[in-house]
């Protein structure tokens, strides 16, 4: 009996000096510099008026010879406000994705915060041919987006390394494929407000 309330003792001396350790610990690192956090937060920037815009777009272009078109629909959205550095200041935070209601092929490249995809125009070999757009930025209208137009960007993927090829290789490589763009067409942007 005595070896029990021994034991319960000892026990009882251990939760308390964790419970202490962990108050101490607490009180001096935690809780000076906890009210630091919350008055430290930047504000956010103004937010638009128009949060969510679908604008329609039409891509024709000719490979080899062939003309083929593009017909789809860019769904931009107003996601809120992010930190992307510690310190530094909200950013405001958009997403985009395609419809996709003629079932083209969609790349999905992603970035550290985000997920960018792209409509696959042809398959050559080990490149992947893409079609890029402005980012939901222009098309939502925000005012700090700098970029001058919602022009398609034709890009080319090397699937075995992984990576995208510079633009004068991809102009080399489209020309001797002999890609065209034809005409394209896109909805404007927004003209939005931001309060």
């Amino acid at each position: 009996m005595r070896f029990v309330k021994i034991v319960l003792s000892v026990s009882l001396v251990i939760i308390l000096m964790l419970f202490w350790s962990g108050y101490v610990f607490i009180g001096t690192y935690v809780f000076p510099i906890a009210p630091h956090w919350v008055t430290q937060l930047p504000p956010n920037p103004p937010s638009p008026k128009i949060k969510h815009g679908e604008f329609t777009f039409e891509l024709k272009y000719c490979i080899s010879g062939e003309e083929k078109i593009i017909k789809d629909k860019l769904l931009c959205d107003f996601e809120g406000f992010e930190v992307v550095a510690v310190g530094g200041p909200k950013t405001r935070k958009y997403s985009k994705r395609y419809e996709n209601k003629n079932n083209y092929e969609i790349f999905q490249f992603k970035n550290k915060s985000s997920v960018d995809s792209k409509i696959v125009l042809e398959n050559i070999g080990k490149y992947k041919v893409f079609l890029d757009v402005a980012s939901a930025e222009y098309f939502l209208g925000d005012p700090e987006y700098h970029m001058s137009s919602e022009m398609p960007y034709i890009q080319l993927y090397d699937t075995s390394t992984g990576y995208y090829i510079y633009p004068e290789q991809c102009q080399e490589l489209l020309e001797e494929y002999n890609f065209i763009i034809v005409s394209w067409c896109c909805d404007y942007p927004v003209k939005n407000i931001f309060k």
